[in-house]
């Protein structure tokens, strides 16, 4: 999937210090475009929500997005390889090991989203446990489909009318899909893939593993 002989010049933008920040040029547009036609021909699904060890519900007042699981080792040694200078070297007092191999394609179609949530720290086998998300754009020029990060969610943002409009008023700032960068966050952080207007959003998830 990925150009070996490629040397990629990936730059580093803060967004929120070490919690949040962009790592442009991460994979080529080629590159992309192989990702999106290899996860096209196996195949999209409803997205579930995570309940269990390989164990999804779908949830589509949650989210109603479509994807794609590869545990794909070999892969993600190649977007480590590329990302690892510039990825922050501890987290809470655990020091940085690799990504996580399991990727997630996401499609995002007109009309879906994945609404304000946390992600949740993982347990990895024998390698430590996920604290930040790694999230590459494949395409971009799609109206809306920017992720958006929110202060904490207030009391009146969880419940009753007018709740959109609530936590909209809390938006601390909003990312538009870049082909071939890559955004790294706090799992900790509050966060919503936006609604998709026009077009088609593609992305690829994957963590950064932490170990004690």
């Amino acid at each position: 999937m990925l150009d070996r002989e490629r040397i990629a010049d990936v730059r580093r933008e803060e967004l929120d210090g070490p919690r949040c920040y962009l790592l442009r040029r991460l994979l080529a547009p080629s590159e992309c475009r192989r990702l999106i036609d290899a996860a096209e021909e196996r195949g999209f699904s409803l997205a579930g929500l995570a309940i269990g060890d390989d164990d999804y519900r779908v949830n589509r007042l949650a989210r109603d997005n479509l994807r794609v699981i590869v545990d794909d080792r070999a892969l993600a040694a190649g977007l480590w390889e590329r990302a690892r200078p510039l990825i922050e070297g501890h987290h809470e007092g655990a020091r940085v090991v690799g990504l996580n191999w399991r990727l997630r394609i996401y499609k995002y179609e007109v009309g879906q989203a994945f609404r304000p949530h946390y992600d949740v720290r993982t347990p990895i086998p024998g390698a430590g446990e996920t604290r930040m998300s790694l999230v590459i754009y494949l395409n971009e020029g799609c109206e809306g489909g920017e992720t958006t990060f929110y202060e904490r969610k207030p009391r009146s943002a969880r419940r009753g009318s007018g709740r959109r409009r609530k936590l909209d008023n809390n938006v601390r700032f909003a990312v538009r899909p870049e082909v071939g960068a890559a955004l790294v966050f706090d799992h900790l952080l509050l966060h919503e893939g936006a609604e998709v207007r026009a077009g088609v959003k593609y992305a690829v998830r994957s963590d950064v593993i932490y170990a004690r």
